[in-house]
């Protein structure tokens, strides 16, 4: 749904989906890294009650996905 809401807002840039933050974070490093990007934003659109239990859960989601991708590289 969001993607088709993207698509008639009429962005033409690159739009990944992911089921989580999981599959997301080293989707973006990926596109990151092929685009010579300096630094990747989390920038949520919506709240997630769902998968974590306040913005802090997540962000610390981001940072420890963020770190482990540094290690590996």
């Amino acid at each position: 749904e969001l993607a088709a809401l993207i698509a008639a807002g009429g962005f033409d840039g690159l739009v990944s989906l992911h089921e989580d933050m999981t599959g997301a974070v080293p989707a973006a490093i990926r596109v990151a890294r092929e685009r010579n990007a300096s630094s990747i934003l989390l920038s949520p659109a919506c709240a997630s009650w769902d998968q974590y239990s306040d913005f802090e859960a997540r962000g610390d989601h981001f940072k420890a996905l963020i770190e482990s991708e540094k290690a590996t590289a």
